[in-house]
Parts: structure tokens; C-alpha cells; sequence
């Protein structure tokens, strides 16, 4: 939420501004993705144009404001320096190469090698680590070579150097040059200079001899003096005569840090990039200015290159990317900890405080970064600051605080003031009384020095309870408050009833508009931000009006919500919720309205603005703090040129790529030559100001077709198509952020005209005149007996016409037929494009049909190219689609020429949904019985491919489409119905079958059952009956003789075998009984969604353990191949279940039955699988068994039918599997099979 205060107009101890106040500069950032180039840079480069050079890992980038290009070394190696000379040509130096850059016949950018021109010996090195352009020469630094080269005169017009060589006595360090003077460093000797072509050691410039510098700097203000960065050793300053240590607040940071590279600033600071710590910004007094790392917004804390650009922004080279710093800026940014911006500024005793949503916060002068104030307890979100007695207090969500330094003390608690108070005012009225504004009305607070809190109470306001947002006091004891959304109140305030003032409400009845309104003033009047701008009061009428002084300030989402601050000047200071900008007041007392120099933070959503004595304005947005010194720095803009950067002809082939040419050359329309067949063009332009490249605006001209200029943008691409023959000249110009306007750029050329359109065409189209003269008398002699032939041949071609019209209308009488013939959308489609390409150019046809639920036309099968495109839909609510229109309208859509003609129909050009867009299109509403059902559609490729007949054509398809459509739709309805009285008949017979099967079931178990639980038990009752009687036979033994027990034994072991069997065979009428039951069922148990692979893995398991408790010697090999996919299905988990473990069961039967049959090395084999499909799952289940004889395939699924021996299967199993799964759930249960070899059972189950 944010919150409103008045006008800051008063900051009692400004005192002096130390360098930490000064923020961070604004800067743009390009990552190595956006550059299409390596990750690491090395070296930076600008041409007379602006247009930057970059060396990185890939050769050496090409920047022009909007777009990169990559100059390829011959050798593809990296760029790794550059250098400008007096003549502006760019040199460059990389991994054993060296050269420099120049463009080509069609202004393409080249590198050009030098390698020619040196000694075969010495073109073997690794790098060339710096270049250096001196009036007598250009330098190349290897680590074993200085080479200066210099041009010669040549008599063959051939490019000519001379190259002279300088051998170091271990190893050169980097080049330097100031003041027209080359320094070099030498390992094992020092610092040294040239004079007269010899190295000459600087005095003390030993003591550099081990030590690495890749910085050497003129120092400002101090003539002969230079600034020495070394590796590790920190800075040292030369006086001209000796060495001395630059002590500096970052000399315990920059040994380990690194320092890499470095340039003078424009306000005469030393910028020190390094490898490990970011960039270091000193000043002369070796204090610190800047101190930017990746936590500033940097990608990475290692600089490799600095640059100077000729707008006095600093180009930084770091890994990832590179960043843009306009360190020339008045603007400069801070960071606020919590991420949210000040919602009030105050500067007290020499600090500067903010209120932010989570707190208070003081700018730390020894850092310059925002730091809490400690003190406030809870939520610490804070409103407004307010100044008594020369004591500060701040309103913050849990009541009032006073400010000592870095703590905050509570004054007042919420407690006693029941809301939040947003705002504060002191009454010029009785005893340092105090307004404040809550959201529920208004409160009187008291200072009383006697307290220790210092504020007190008084009560709250009778008659207001609106939400207050700003208060000021206009005249004594008179108040104005701003409300958050009922208008404004008027206050007057009478000694004797402070608590009873008198109150005056004025809204929409008063001249106000609908909503809030937030109070400022301005000198002796006052302002009211409304949510139509800024209204006045006219206190005779009692009537609010629109302020026309504030008629040139634009309104964003909430002007009532807008600031005003007046700064020591009078100069006004306004947002109103889009644009930043300042009256000026002038000598004279009149205000100038400027935008410009606020322009770079244009797009900042503004909560506050302060102004300091100093001239200092501070801006408060969402996210951060931003302050304008525009005292601090140069605001003079620096000129820079457009740029026009590519000319592409028909077929995008590019015949100029922008690098400079002579100005005859591009001015002289003759110079350039094109056939009349390359009347398309494409002109590319930029502008080389990088303060926020990507806001520059561009306007165009081209003179010879053009009437006037374009209107400004940022748009860097214009298109011509359908140019005549003529001369023309292209005019590009570009204004950057800041309206500061470019110079131009032009390129001239000439559309020849056809060969009828030449001179000697002309001539002949006179001499040919004079012989149609010449023969008039006898070509009309001629003509009068042709033209009786001629009316014969009009007779045969009206009648061919007819009688083209009519095989048209047979034709479309067939198509017609064809169509409703069919009864499936696909072919409906299919049909209508077979036939309608013999009429008519139908590249692309389609039809769109309704879909009301979803509010959407449905495209089912549109043909392009005759290729079927994927279904897509377009939705009724996006009005920029042609098809939307020609249905919502319902009219016909009659286009020859899309790009000039879509925007009769429709707002924008967008893309095709599916497929290419066309030139010519046609679409007529799909109409039947009085109701729209969609849209039909012929498109072509080639423009002006319609006429009217086409249209009628159309007209006459889309009646009959739109009969077939219907008819499609009812033969659908009608086939859902059969299917659904089909599916219902199934069901009936099903649960018919299974209710007979159950009535016989019933029957079965009423009869069997009971007899088989008699034999069942009775045959257990013999056999312990047998047991009793051994045991009977145990004790008598010596009753009978041997020959007798043997006897008696031998019958009772014979009773016992015959009892274990009636047990063993009722068992197993009891099984078959029990199973038909379950087979005969008719009712499922309740669906729930089930996850199969579990089940699968317990049902594998339960198997497996049921057959090893059968046979101890079973033993089997399972793989599982379980598909993550496939999750949940909704269905009967115990029917589900009972199916895969009677497959599982089966399968390992088999397997351990070719095992007994077969053994040997013969191992049984169980495979499991689950896979996701569209629209359900398969499971697989193979066993590497005996497999299905052919035989038996058909009964498979059959009741009571089983491959087992007797006795051991009761075929019901599958039987009452394929009803679980197909008529259940209907599924699908499938088998393959090979005798002899496998049988796999495979389920598909849809969700």
C-alpha cells in the first residue's frame, strides 16, 4: 500500500555530501546469450561512428546500439586487443595474428591481416597482448616481440609497411601509451619508455622488473605524473622523477583482488577493474567512490577491460557479459534491503532517513548503503516522518516513534490511538498541537517535552471517520485532508472546541471526480491530485476545476495518488503515476515545463520525491531509491550519429552492411543501380548512443516515395515493397532517451525502370505511332471485315462461358451430393477440398465448427498443401482472428491482399494458428436454419487470387457444407444411441446369462453342497475311526497271531487310502462349487481408484509364494517392467486383483510343468509388464512355457474349460477373468502364443 505525505519543503541539516551518498550509476546489461558471443572479453574499441568494438573468445564483436555482429579472425582465433588510430581505422591483435579492420565493397566490417609484412622468424608467437597507435606508428606487444608498423608509399596502388622489431631480454609486459609516449613493461628490467626508437628505463622503473602491470594512467590535474597498478604490490604514483605508493582506502582489498585494468573517469577518477573483487572507482585522494560488484548487478566479479566511451559511459568487460555504466549521469540508484521503496524521505541532523514497508532506514555516510534503525518492535511497516521541536518522529503500523540517530523510541503506542496514523500536521493553534490522519478519521496528539514519550492524546476529531492519506494546513487553524477514496475536507479549527472543529465535505457535487484526492501546496495556492489530474479550487463558487498549468503531465494508473514537491528553487517536481517531471521557474516568474532530463526514469513507478537545499532531488520508486544531482555532473549531450546498418534487396540478400563509405557514395542515387524485378527492399538503421540503447527512437524518410518523415519509434527495421523505377534517397535519424536528436544517415540508389520504360522503348513507341497512323485507312478496311468474324468468335466465346458456367453448376451439384453423402466431419472436408481445387486456388480449405460449451471454433482436419494440420481451436473472445469475426458478424470475409487489407476486419497481423499465412482469403459464415454453426474458409498463397465468381462458388459450397454438417451431426447422434442401446443390450444379456447361471448355482449348492459336506466329513470321520482302531490293535497285539494283524493292517491301510480320497475328490466338487457361485454374481463391488503396479507387485508375490507352498520344487526367474506412468485406475481392486493372480498362477503352472516335462537346463521364465497408453494401460503377463496348441485357442475363454489333468483346474478361472475385464470393465484380454515356445495374456483397462 502506499502512502502520501506533504511536500518535503523543509531539510533542516542537509549538511556536506560525502561520496557515499552518491549511489550507484545506472547501466545497461548485455550476457553473453544476448551477444551470441563467448563468455569471456578482452578488449574494447570504438570507431569514429560510435560503433563499438568487442574482442572475445570467438574473434571480435560488432555493436551498433541494437544489434551484434561477429567479425571472424582469418585464423578463428580470439581478439584479444584493439586499438584506434588518428585516421579512425581500428587495429587489432589476437593469437598468432594481427591486421586491422576495414569493410568491404558492400560495407561489410573485415579483418584484414598484417602477417604478410613480417619476417617469416618472427610470425611465430601466442598473442598479441596490446596494441598502440603513436603518430609514428602502430604497436603490436607479443610477449617476444615490439612491432611498430608504418605505411609507405606504393607505386602499384598496393598496400605497403614497413615493420621495425624490438627484442625484449626476457619477456615485454603490456604497452601503455599517454601523452604520445609508448611505456612498456620489461620482465627482468622494469618500467621503461621509448625515446628516439630505444627503450629507456624509467628512473626507479626497476623495481617494476618481477612485478605484472596491465594499468598505467596519466593521474588529472598533475602533468607528467602517472598512476602504476600492479599485480600485487597495490598502486604507486611517478612524479617524473620517482616512485612513490597511492595510498588508498582500498589497499587492503586490491592485492588480493587483482587489479586487471583501468581508465580515468570523467570526473578525473580512476576506474581499476579487477579479477576478483569487481570494479574499484578512487579518487585522486585515493578515497573510494564506487565500489561495484556482482551484488551490485554486475554477472560476475571479473573484469577483464574498461573503455571510455565518447557519451562518457564506461564499458565494463566481465565474465558473462558486459555492462554499459552512464557514469556521466546526474542519475545515480540505491538499493534498499527489504526490496521495497521509501514511502517518505527526511534528512535530520545530517542523515537521511526512509520509510519503508519493513522499517525504517538511515543511509550509512561511510558506505552509503541503507541500514536499519533499531528500536521499532513488530510490524515495522512506516508512513511518514514529522518534524517538532527539533525532534523527528515517524508513524509506523504499531504507533508513533521518535528518531535518535540509529534507534528508534516509542513516543506513543497503538494502543492509545486505536489505528494507524498515516499522516501528520501540526496545528498553528494552541500548544504544539498535532493533527493526524488515520484510516479512521482524524486524531489530536499533544507535545509535552515533560514527557518522556513526548506525545499524548488528546482524542479523536468528532464527525470523521474517512481514510486520511495527507494533511496540510493552508491557513491558521484551516486544514485540508486528502481522503483515499470520498474527495477532500475542509477543517477549521476553533481554540475553544479543538475536538469540534468546523467540517466542510467536498466530492463529485463540487466539481471533483469520482475517488481520491491527495492535497499539496504550491507557494500561496493549493494543487489536488485526482484520478483526472490535478484540479484547483475556487473558493468564491465552492467548485473544484481541472488545473490547466498541469495540462502537459501525463496521468498513469493512479494520479490521485500523484506527488508535487517544491524544491529551494521553486521548481516544481510532479508525478501523477506515469512520467517524471519538472517546472522550472524562470527569471521572470514563469514555469518551463522539461521532460528530458528525467526521461531515463520515465517508466519508474514513482511513491515520493524530496528535494534537498543542495539541489539534490531524491525519488523514492517500487523497488529502490534513485537521486538526481544535477549540480554533480554534465548534463550536456553528446551528438552521435544514426546509422543506417543493412540494405537487403527481394529474397533478403544483403547489398550493404552499413560500414562507412565516401559521402558521394551513398548520396548519389546513380551509384547504386537496381533492376526494376528488386523493387522490395529492407533498410536496418541504429543509432551509436548507448545511454539506454534500447529506448532510442528512430524516424525515416525515403525521399522519391516517402511524403514525410515517419513518426518517431523504436522500431529499427523499415520495409518497401512495390517501389517504381525512380531515384531515391534513405533518411534515417535518431533521437536517443534524453530527445537529444542524431545527425542523419542517407543511402541513395536508383530502381531502373523495365526495358518498356527505357528511352529507346519511347522511341520505338513513336515510330510505331507514326506506322498505326501510316496504316489507319487500311487497318480499317481490315477491321470492318474482321469484325464480322469477330462478333461470330464473341458468339462462340459466350457461349463457351455458358457453358463453362453450367459444367460449374453441375459440377457443384456433384460436389453438393458428394458432401451430403457423407456422414463423418473428416470426409465432408476431404470431399469438398477433392473437388473445389477444379474450381477455384484453394491452397489452404477448412471448415470451423462451433463448439458452444467451450466457446471456441474447432478446426477438425484444415487442409494445406494437400497435408492434413493437427486439430486447433480459436477462441470466441480473441477478436484479432478472422474467422472469429466472419462468425460473430456473420459476414463474409473478401481479402485479395492480407497485409494491406486485414486491418478492415481486424487490429493486428499475428501468425497463423497452424500452417503459413496467405495473401488472398475468403471465410463465410456456416448457416442453417436460421442458426450459425461455424465457418468455411479457401486461402491461397498468391495475391489478388479471387473475383466474385469465386466468392458465389464459395457461397454455394459453404450451403451445402452446412447441410452435410447437420446431417454429419444427427447420423452421430443417432450412432451414440445405437451404441448405447447395443452396449445396454449386452449388459442385459449379460446379467440375464449370469442370473440363469446363478438360479442353476443356487440349484447346485442346494443339491451337491449339502450331500458333499456329509461324504467330506464322513470320509474324516474314517479316517480317525482308522487311526482309533490301530491304535485298538496296538494294545491287543498279542491277541492275534502275525498272519492275522498282517491282514488287519493291510485293510485298514487300504480304508485309510480309500477315505483320503473321498476327502481329496469332495474337496474338489466343493471348489467347483464355490467358483461358480463367484462365476455367477451379477453384482460388482464398488470401483476406487487403485494403483495397478502395486497390485501387480503384490499379486506376482502372492502367486509365487501359492505355488512353492503346492511344490517345494517350484522355482521361477521373474522380470518385472513396471511403467512409473501409469498410476491410478478406477476399478474393482478385488475383481482386478483376482484376474492377475489367475494369469500369474496359470503362467507359472505351465512354466514349472515344461520344467517337470523337459528339465535339463531348462529355466522357467515369468515376465510382467505395465505400460501407459493413450488413454489407459496394457499389462502384459508371458510365461516361456508349452504355449496354446492351436486347437484349443478358440475355447480359451470358455466355462468349465481346462488344459489342466483332472482334478486340478475347474476352466473357470479365464473364464471369469474375461467377464471381469471386458464386460465389467470393459477392457480388453488378448493372448499371443507360439506352441512350444511362450503364451503372453495381455489386458488393456481404460480410465
Amino acid at each position: 500500500m502506499k502512502h502520501y505525505c506533504i511536500m518535503l519543503s523543509l531539510w533542516i541539516f542537509a549538511g556536506v555530501l560525502s561520496s557515499a551518498e552518491t549511489g550507484k550509476p545506472f547501466m545497461s546489461i548485455y550476457t553473453s546469450k544476448e551477444i551470441e558471443g563467448h563468455t569471456q572479453y578482452w578488449a574494447i574499441e570504438q570507431d569514429d561512428r560510435g560503433v563499438m568494438y568487442i574482442g572475445d573468445g570467438y574473434g571480435i564483436q560488432e555493436f551498433d546500439g541494437s544489434s551484434w555482429r561477429m567479425i571472424i579472425n582469418p585464423n578463428h582465433s580470439f581478439g584479444r586487443s584493439l586499438c584506434k588510430d588518428a585516421n579512425g581505422r581500428i587495429y587489432a591483435g589476437s593469437s598468432g595474428m594481427l591486421g586491422y579492420l576495414e569493410s568491404d565493397d558492400r560495407g561489410l566490417m573485415q579483418y584484414h591481416s598484417l602477417m604478410e609484412f613480417l619476417e617469416p622468424a618472427d610470425r611465430i608467437f601466442n598473442y598479441v597482448w596490446s596494441v598502440q597507435a603513436l603518430p609514428e606508428g602502430v604497436y603490436f606487444q607479443t610477449h617476444q616481440h615490439l612491432f611498430r608498423f608504418r605505411p609507405q608509399p606504393s607505386s602499384d596502388g598496393k598496400e605497403n609497411w614497413k615493420v621495425d622489431v624490438w627484442r625484449p631480454q626476457g619477456l615485454f609486459g603490456y604497452t601503455f601509451m599517454i601523452d604520445h609516449t609508448l611505456y612498456v613493461q620489461q620482465f627482468d628490467v622494469g618500467l621503461m619508455k621509448m625515446v628516439n626508437d630505444s627503450l629507456v628505463l624509467l628512473p626507479g622503473g626497476e623495481q617494476f622488473a618481477n612485478d605484472r602491470i596491465h594499468v598505467l594512467l596519466p593521474f588529472p590535474g598533475k602533468q607528467h605524473h602517472l598512476l602504476v597498478a600492479t599485480f600485487s604490490r597495490g598502486l604507486f604514483l611517478w612524479d617524473g622523477h620517482v616512485f612513490r605508493p597511492f595510498l588508498t582506502d582500498a589497499d587492503a582489498l586490491l592485492p588480493s583482488a587483482t587489479v586487471y585494468t583501468g581508465v580515468v573517469t570523467p570526473d578525473s577518477c580512476f576506474a581499476l577493474g579487477t579479477m576478483a573483487n569487481g570494479l574499484f572507482v578512487i579518487n585522486t585522494a585515493g578515497k573510494i567512490k564506487y565500489h561495484l560488484t556482482q551484488s551490485s548487478g554486475f554477472l560476475s566479479n571479473t573484469i577483464s577491460c574498461l573503455f571510455l566511451d565518447k557519451q562518457r559511459n564506461v564499458w565494463v568487460a566481465m565474465d558473462g557479459g558486459m555492462a554499459v555504466l552512464e557514469y556521466d549521469s546526474p542519475l545515480t540508484t540505491f538499493d534498499v534491503p527489504g526490496g521495497t521503496g521509501p514511502s517518505d524521505f527526511r534528512r535530520y541532523k545530517g542523515l537521511l532517513y526512509i520509510a519503508a514497508n519493513d522499517g525504517v532506514y538511515y543511509l550509512d555516510p561511510d558506505d552509503g548503503q541503507f541500514k536499519l534503525v533499531g528500536g521499532i518492535i513488530g510490524n515495522a511497516q512506516s508512513f511518514f516522518f514529522f518534524e517538532i521541536n527539533d525532534e523527528l518522529f515517524i508513524t509506523v503500523n504499531q504507533g508513533i516513534y521518535r528518531i535518535e540517530g540509529k534507534r528508534a523510541f516509542l513516543a506513543l503506542p497503538n494502543q492509545e490511538l486505536s489505528r494507524p496514523v498515516l499522516t501528520l500536521c501540526r496545528l498553528s493553534l494552541g500548544n504544539n498541537l498535532i493533527l493526524g490522519g488515520t484510516s479512521d478519521g482524524v486524531v489530536l496528539l499533544q507535545y509535552d517535552v515533560r514527557n518522556p514519550n513526548r506525545l499524548s492524546r488528546l482524542g479523536p476529531v468528532s464527525g470523521t471517520h474517512e481514510y486520511v492519506r495527507s494533511a496540510l494546513e493552508f491557513e491558521p487553524g484551516i486544514f485540508w485532508l486528502g481522503t483515499m477514496d470520498t474527495g477532500i475536507m475542509r477543517l477549521t479549527f476553533d481554540e475553544n472546541q479543538l475536538l469540534n472543529p468546523l467540517i466542510e465535505k467536498f466530492d463529485v457535487e463540487h466539481g471533483l471526480p469520482v475517488g481520491g484526492v491527495t492535497s499539496f501546496r504550491l507557494g500561496d495556492r493549493l494543487a489536488f491530485c485526482t484520478k483526472s489530474g490535478v484540479y484547483r479550487f475556487d473558493p468564491q463558487l465552492k467548485k473544484f476545476s481541472s488545473d490547466p498549468f498541469f495540462a502537459g503531465v501525463q496521468l498513469g494508473r493512479n494520479p490521485d495518488e500523484g506527488i508535487i514537491t517544491t524544491d529551494m528553487n521553486g521548481n516544481f517536481w510532479i508525478n501523477l503515476g506515469k512520467e517524471s517531471v519538472v517546472y522550472k521557474k524562470l527569471p521572470n516568474g514563469e514555469y518551463q515545463l522539461e521532460k528530458d532530463q528525467l526521461a531515463r526514469i520515465a517508466d519508474e513507478v514513482i511513491n515520493n520525491i524530496a528535494a534537498e537545499p543542495n539541489g539534490v532531488i531524491w525519488f523514492g520508486t517500487a523497488n529502490n531509491v534513485i537521486r538526481f544531482a544535477p549540480n554533480q555532473h554534465q548534463t550536456e549531450q553528446v551528438d552521435f550519429p544514426a546509422l543506417i546498418r543493412r540494405v537487403a534487396l527481394a529474397g533478403d540478400s544483403v547489398f550493404y552492411y552499413g560500414a562507412a563509405k565516401p559521402e558521394n557514395f551513398l548520396n548519389d542515387p546513380s551509384k547504386r543501380l537496381f533492376s526494376f524485378r528488386f523493387n522490395e527492399m529492407r533498410f536496418d538503421f541504429s543509432a551509436s548512443s548507448y545511454l539506454n540503447p534500447r529506448a532510442n527512437e528512430f524516424h525515416t524518410q525515403l525521399e522519391g516515395f516517402d511524403d514525410d518523415w515517419s513518426s518517431w519509434s523504436t522500431d529499427t527495421r523499415r520495409y518497401y515493397t512495390n517501389l517504381p523505377a525512380g531515384k531515391y534517397r534513405f533518411r534515417a535519424q535518431a533521437r536517443n532517451i534524453f530527445h537529444h536528436e542524431s545527425s542523419e544517415d542517407v543511402y541513395a540508389f536508383t530502381i531502373e525502370p523495365p526495358l518498356y520504360g527505357t528511352w529507346w522503348a519511347w522511341s520505338l513507341y513513336i515510330l510505331g505511332a507514326a506506322g498505326l497512323i501510316f496504316g489507319l485507312v487500311r487497318a480499317r478496311t481490315h477491321q470492318l471485315q474482321e469484325r464480322s468474324r469477330a462478333l461470330e468468335q464473341i458468339v462462340l466465346d459466350r457461349t463457351a462461358e455458358i457453358q463453362e458456367q453450367k459444367n460449374n453448376v453441375e459440377q457443384l451439384s456433384v460436389i453438393g451430393r458428394n458432401i451430403t453423402d457423407n456422414l463423418s466431419i473428416k470426409d465432408i472436408i476431404n470431399t469438398a477440398y477433392e473437388n473445389v481445387n477444379n474450381l477455384m486456388d484453394a491452397s489452404v480449405f477448412g471448415i470451423g465448427l462451433l463448439d458452444a460449451e467451450k466457446q471456441a471454433l474447432v478446426f477438425p482436419a484444415t487442409k494445406e498443401k494437400n497435408e492434413t494440420l493437427h486439430e486447433f481451436r480459436v477462441s470466441l473472445n480473441d477478436d484479432n482472428r478472422l474467422a472469429v469475426w466472419c462468425f460473430i458478424n456473420q459476414k463474409e470475409i473478401f481479402i485479395n491482399d492480407y497485409r494491406r487489407d486485414f486491418n478492415k476486419y481486424i487490429k493486428q497481423l499475428l501468425p497463423a494458428m497452424e500452417g503459413e499465412n496467405p495473401e488472398s482469403i475468403l471465410y463465410l459464415p456456416l448457416q442453417h436454419k436460421g442458426k450459425t454453426i461455424g465457418v468455411i474458409t479457401t486461402q491461397s498463397f498468391n495475391k489478388n487470387a479471387y473475383t466474385e465468381y469465386h466468392l458465389n462458388i464459395l457461397r454455394n459450397l459453404a450451403t451445402y457444407t452446412a447441410i452435410a454438417l447437420e446431417n454429419a451431426d444427427a447420423y452421430s447422434r443417432v450412432n451414440e444411441l445405437l451404441d448405447d442401446l447395443k452396449s445396454t443390450q449386452e449388459k442385459l444379456i449379460t446379467q440375464s446369462k449370469l442370473a440363469a447361471l446363478g438360479a442353476l448355482t443356487a440349484g447346485i449348492a442346494h443339491e451337491i453342497k449339502n450331500p458333499l459336506n456329509f461324504v467330506n466329513n464322513f470320509a474324516v470321520l474314517t479316517e480317525e475311526l482308522v487311526k482309533e482302531l490301530r491304535q485298538g490293535i496296538d494294545k491287543n497285539q498279542s491277541r492275534f497271531d502275525a498272519e492275522e494283524a498282517a491282514n488287519i493292517t493291510d485293510l485298514l491301510d487300504t480304508l485309510e487310502q480309500n477315505a483320503l480320497k473321498i476327502n481329496e475328490h469332495g474337496k474338489r466338487a466343493d471348489s467347483i462349487v464355490r467358483s461358480m457361485l463367484q462365476h455367477s454374481r451379477g453384482k460388482s463391488g464398488e470401483r476406487q481408484l487403485t494403483d495397478i503396479n502395486i497390485m501387480l507387485d503384490e499379486d506376482i508375490n502372492l502367486a509365487y509364494h501359492g505355488m512353492r507352498a503346492q511344490d517345494s520344487s517350484f522355482n521361477i526367474k521373474i522380470e518385472t517392467e513396471l511403467d512409473a506412468n501409469v498410476g491410478k485406475l478406477e476399478v474393482v481392486p478385488q475383481d482386478i486383483s483376482r484376474v492377475f493372480l489367475n494369469i500369474i498362477t496359470n503362467a507359472c503352472y505351465e512354466a514349472h510343468r515344461k520344467k517337470q516335462t523337459i528339465g535339463g537346463s531348462f529355466a522357467p521364465l515369468l515376465k510382467v509388464s505395465s505400460r501407459a497408453m493413450k488413454g489407459g494401460v496394457e499389462i502384459r503377463i508371458r510365461d516361456n512355457g508349452n504355449g496354446i496348441p492351436e486347437a484349443i485357442r478358440d475355447k480359451l475363454f470358455n466355462p468349465f474349460f481346462t488344459t489342466k489333468p483332472a482334478g486340478q483346474g475347474t476352466g473357470l478361472g479365464l473364464s471369469i477373468s474375461y467377464d471381469i475385464i471386458v464386460h465389467e470393465h470393459h477392457g480388453e484380454l488378448s493372448f499371443e502364443t507360439r506352441e512350444g515356445e511362450f503364451a503372453e495374456f495381455i489386458i488393456k483397462l481404460y480410465r
